[in-house]
């Protein structure tokens, strides 16, 4: 944050442990502050996140209250598809302005349970489904975004809502920090295209590597359904 020119153009991602401190004050500047929230109850919130879904609902007011720019994201499964408008319903609860759903990715840690968790095209289409049916309830009260496999553009041709294929930006429009120092170009993964840690080398430098600010990317992308007509795709 301190090295940043633009703090507006900062996302940060947490699982919503960590209670409001006002030593944390110096972040307001940030776009969004994303707490993951995997389910409108604690039994399906932990059985994914593993976290106490009552005390990140504490902290998220206790941050919201202080005036950070509190928002929700949601990692789709075969378990909680079916928990979306509860959620969006949360959200707007909780004063969220966006809530953000991203399909599931059986990438780096999540290797090993992809099998488990991934959606299958059926629970792909009935996320475009609850999607719609969110929208209609919630739209005025909150952003909805959803973000899926790149091959589902058809799908989501009828919608009646702006929904743009974003190519991989990986190295070139994004990069992301891990609580670590580890740094990624990959914006969804932190264990992927893993460039270096700034506690080790200078930011800067890492992202000016071949395989950091001047990568190609992973040759993918997503398909991303939005309520609001400005697609800001952190």
């Amino acid at each position: 944050m301190q090295r940043a020119t633009k703090p507006k153009n900062i996302t940060i991602f947490t699982n919503g442990t960590v209670p409001y401190c006002s030593e944390f004050d110096a972040l307001k500047a940030i776009k969004s502050l994303f707490f993951s929230i995997d389910g409108s109850t604690q039994d399906i919130h932990g059985l994914q996140r593993g976290t106490n879904l009552g005390e990140v609902l504490e902290n998220l007011q206790g941050y919201r209250l202080a005036g950070f720019p509190v928002c929700i994201r949601t990692t789709l499964t075969r378990h909680n598809v079916n928990d979306m408008q509860s959620m969006v319903e949360l959200a707007v609860q909780q004063g969220a302005s966006v809530i953000r759903f991203g399909e599931f990715m059986p990438v780096g840690r999540g290797k090993c349970i992809g099998g488990e968790l991934a959606l299958r095209e059926e629970e792909v289409e009935q996320v475009i489904t609850n999607f719609r049916e969110a929208f209609a309830l919630f739209h005025d009260k909150i952003i909805i975004r959803v973000s899926l496999r790149s091959d589902v553009r058809e799908l989501t041709s009828d919608l009646g809502v702006p929904a743009q294929f974003i190519p991989c930006f990986a190295g070139r429009a994004a990069f992301a920090i891990h609580h670590t120092g580890d740094v990624s170009t990959c914006s969804e993964s932190y264990s992927l295209r893993f460039v270096g840690n700034v506690a080790e080398t200078d930011l800067f430098t890492l992202l000016a590597r071949p395989n950091g600010g001047s990568g190609k990317g992973c040759g993918h992308g997503h398909t991303i359904i939005s309520s609001d007509y400005v697609i800001n795709f952190e």
